[in-house]
């Protein structure tokens, strides 16, 4: 998003609506090196301190040229790799145990015609 130069961390991510379900509260600026030379420079951002405590100490103003990260929590980063692995299989076996119920269906079913037809 653009930046004015006025705007803080807790002003970007309210404009982003705020944190979703697989962000960690593990964020960062990534701020450029005066001029482009040198190394950029990491400032830490303490989420939890800002949101709930109040406090200001790492709510930096974002300066043009500023790039805010947002982690994603590894649990659920995870969880969805796990699930993209798994769901091909889980689909297979949910076809083939579809199949085998309705097969099983069909053969209680033509049992039961056959003996209300012998009666």
């Amino acid at each position: 998003m653009p930046s004015t130069g006025n705007d803080t961390v807790l002003d970007a991510l309210s404009a982003i609506n705020g944190l979703s379900q697989v962000s960690s509260a593990q964020i960062w600026i990534a701020r450029p090196a005066p001029g482009g030379f040198g190394c950029e420079q990491i400032l830490p951002v303490d989420y939890a301190a800002i949101a709930k405590g109040g406090a200001t100490a790492t709510n930096y103003q974002i300066m043009p040229g500023d790039r805010l990260f947002i982690a994603e929590d590894n649990l659920v980063a995870f969880n969805s790799y796990l699930g993209k692995l798994t769901a091909p299989v889980e689909r297979m076996l949910g076809i083939a145990s579809l199949g085998t119920s309705f097969i099983r269906s069909s053969e209680t079913l033509g049992r039961a015609y056959n003996q209300n037809r012998n009666f």
